[in-house]
C-alpha cells in the first residue's frame, strides 16, 4: 500500500500476508477519501494486532454530489474536498505520524476527471492517494471486521456513501467479493427530491426499491450455507443501529 513520503519521518512500509513489517511502537495515520465523507484516524500500533486509536477528524465534503449525473466531479465538491485536506494536513504535520496512508474510494475511482482531481489533492495538500479497487475497498472492510469478530462464515456487507461492499467468507476463506453501486448518499442523489431537501418520495421510494433489488444477489447465487451469518459493518450501520437502540429504549 502506498505511503505519503512528505510525512515527517515518513518510511515505506511492507504490507503482505501477515501485516505491517514494522511490528511495534509507531503511529499511523489513515485518511480515508470517499464518496460523501473525508476520514482522517490517527493509530498507536503495538504488535500486528494491537492498536489504539489516538484521534480521529470526520468531515462530510460530498465529493460524489453531481457524479451519477454527468460522470465527473463537480467543481463545488472538488474545492470543498480541497479545503479538508489542507486542514488534514495541517494536523498531520502536528501530529508527526510515522506513516501515513491516504486511500480514495469509489467517487475518485469512477469520475472521468480522476487524474486531475489527484493532481489537485497532490499539489494543495501534499497528499499521494492510493485509489483503491473495487475489489481492495470491499476486501479491506471485511478483513477488518472478521479480525475483530472472528467469524468464520457469514455475509460482511458495507454500507458506504457511494457502494455497498459485499464480502462472502465460508470458515475464514473468501469465497465472493461484490462492489455495489448502492450507497446511501448516492441512492439519495438518484431519488431523493432536491425541493424536499433530498427527501425521498413514496413513487421513488418504489423505484429505489426495485433498482436495489435488481443489483443485490440473491441467497442461491451467493451459494450461501445455511449458517451464513449477516455482518454488518461501517459508519451507517452503526448509525442505524444506534438510532433503532434509542427508539427501543
Amino acid at each position: 500500500m502506498a505511503v505519503d513520503s512528505k510525512a515527517p519521518q515518513a518510511d515505506v512500509v511492507g504490507y503482505g500476508p501477515e501485516g505491517f513489517a514494522p511490528s511495534t511502537g509507531f503511529s499511523a495515520t489513515v485518511l480515508d477519501l470517499g464518496f460523501n465523507s473525508a476520514k482522517l484516524a490517527t493509530y498507536s500500533v503495538n504488535g500486528r494486532r494491537s492498536y489504539r486509536l489516538v484521534s480521529q477528524e470526520d468531515a462530510k465534503v460530498r465529493l460524489g454530489e453531481e457524479l451519477d449525473a454527468t460522470g465527473f466531479l463537480a467543481v463545488s465538491p472538488i474545492e470543498r474536498t480541497l479545503r479538508v485536506l489542507k486542514m488534514f494536513r495541517e494536523i498531520i504535520e502536528f501530529q508527526s505520524p510515522r506513516y501515513v496512508l491516504p486511500v480514495a474510494t469509489s467517487a475518485v475511482r469512477e469520475a472521468a476527471n480522476k487524474s486531475e482531481f489527484l493532481h489537485l489533492a497532490d499539489e494543495t495538500s501534499k497528499f499521494k492517494f492510493r485509489v483503491l479497487s473495487e475489489q481492495e475497498e470491499a476486501l479491506l472492510s471485511y478483513f477488518g471486521a472478521v479480525l475483530a469478530l472472528r467469524i468464520p462464515t457469514g455475509v460482511f456487507f458495507d454500507l458506504g456513501g457511494g457502494t455497498l461492499a459485499i464480502v462472502y467468507a465460508e470458515e475464514f476463506k473468501v469465497k465472493k467479493v461484490l462492489c455495489l453501486p448502492l450507497g446511501a448518499r448516492r441512492l439519495t442523489y438518484l431519488y431523493g427530491s432536491p425541493k424536499k431537501g433530498g427527501l425521498i418520495l413514496r413513487k421513488d421510494y418504489e423505484r429505489m426499491k426495485d433498482h436495489i433489488l435488481e443489483l443485490l444477489p440473491n441467497r442461491k447465487e451467493l451459494r450461501l450455507a445455511k449458517k451464513a451469518k449477516l455482518v454488518g459493518v461501517g459508519g451507517t450501520v452503526r448509525a442505524l443501529a444506534g438510532f433503532y437502540a434509542d427508539r427501543s429504549r
